[in-house]
C-alpha cells in the first residue's frame, strides 16, 4: 500500500507541474530519434501542435505566426517556414509544438513517445523558478522519419483534440469544383464573405449550380471571419488557406491522379474554396487574393 500511495502522490505532482494546455510528460515515454530544428522560450506564441508533410504545409503553417511579430524570443513566420521548407519531405515529417508552459526555463527539448502513434515533447536542461512575470511560451520543431508521424491515427500531445491541429488557422468550410467557366477577368475571385450580403455578392459571379450548393453557408455561424477564393488546379482534392502579413490566399492540394506523380489535365480545373478564420489570425493589413 505504501508503494501505491507514493506512486499516486507522484502522479499528482506531475499533473500539477505540467500545464493542462501543454504537451504532457507521458509515463514510460522514450526519446524518439529526431533532429531538433529550433527551440524557443518567449512570449506571444500561438497554441498549436501539428505535423508538416510538404512544402505546401510549410507555407500554410506561417499563418499561425503571422501576428506574433517575432518579439521576446518568438521566431517570426519567415523563420518557421524556412526551417520547415528546407527538409526532405520524401522521407521526413516536421513536428511542431507551440504551447504556454510554466515559469521553468529550459535549454532545449526532446521528442518523446509512449507508443508508435503518439508523439509528445519534454523540455531538457530545465532550471526551476518559483515565480515569473509571465509563463513561458515554448516552441520546438523536430524533423523525424515520416514513418514515426503517420498521416492516419497519430496522436499529438498539446493539440486541441489529441489529433494534430490543422497546419493553417484557416478552416475549410467548403470546396467545390466549378460547374461552369470561372468568373471573367475583373470579376470577384477572392473576397471576405463573413456577412450574408458579402457571400451573396461573391456567389453571383459563380456558375448557378455551384452557387446553389454554396448558398447554405449563409446560415452557418461559427464565430470566425469567412473568406472565399476561386482557385485553379488539376484534380485537386482540397485546399489550404495561406495567411501572411501581406496577403490572404488559397492553394489547391492533391491532384496526384492516383498514380503517385503529378496529375495531368488538358485544361486547368477551377474550384471555389471557403474558409473560416478566427479574427486574431487575420493580419490587419493583408489584402485578399
Amino acid at each position: 500500500m505504501g508503494v501505491v500511495a507514493v506512486l499516486a502522490v507522484a502522479g499528482l505532482v506531475v499533473a500539477a507541474l505540467w500545464p493542462e494546455n501543454g504537451p504532457r510528460v507521458l509515463p514510460v515515454a522514450s526519446t524518439v530519434k529526431a533532429e531538433l530544428l529550433t527551440f524557443h522560450q518567449g512570449h506571444g506564441l500561438p497554441d498549436v501542435s501539428t505535423v508538416l508533410r510538404s512544402r505546401t504545409d510549410a507555407r500554410a503553417v506561417r499563418g499561425w505566426f503571422a501576428e506574433t511579430g517575432g518579439g521576446r524570443g518568438a521566431p517570426d513566420a519567415d523563420d518557421v517556414e524556412k526551417l520547415a521548407a528546407g527538409r526532405d519531405f520524401g522521407r521526413e515529417a516536421v513536428v511542431l509544438f507551440s504551447y504556454t508552459g510554466g515559469c521553468d526555463s529550459a535549454r532545449g527539448a526532446r521528442l518523446t513517445s509512449d507508443g508508435t502513434r503518439r508523439l509528445s515533447m519534454d523540455l531538457t536542461g530545465v532550471t526551476e523558478h518559483d515565480e515569473c512575470e509571465a509563463p513561458y511560451d515554448n516552441l520546438a520543431m523536430f524533423a523525424v522519419d515520416k514513418a514515426r508521424a503517420p498521416a492516419d491515427g497519430l496522436m499529438l500531445g498539446g493539440s486541441r483534440t489529441g489529433s494534430p491541429d490543422p497546419v493553417s488557422p484557416g478552416t475549410l468550410l467548403a470546396f467545390e469544383r466549378l460547374t461552369g467557366p470561372p468568373p471573367a477577368s475583373g470579376s470577384l475571385r477572392a473576397a471576405e464573405v463573413s456577412q450574408p450580403d458579402q457571400l451573396e455578392g461573391f456567389l453571383t459571379s459563380l456558375p448557378g449550380a455551384t452557387a446553389a450548393r454554396l448558398g447554405r453557408l449563409a446560415a452557418r455561424q461559427d464565430g470566425g471571419r469567412r473568406f472565399a477564393f476561386v482557385v485553379s488546379g488539376c484534380r485537386a482534392k482540397t485546399a489550404l488557406m495561406m495567411i501572411d502579413e501581406e496577403r490572404l490566399a488559397a492553394e489547391p492540394v492533391g491532384g496526384d491522379g492516383g498514380g503517385g506523380g503529378a496529375a495531368r489535365c488538358g485544361t486547368a480545373e477551377h474550384y471555389v474554396a471557403v474558409f473560416s478564420v478566427e479574427a486574431p489570425h487575420v493580419p490587419s493589413g493583408a489584402r485578399i487574393g
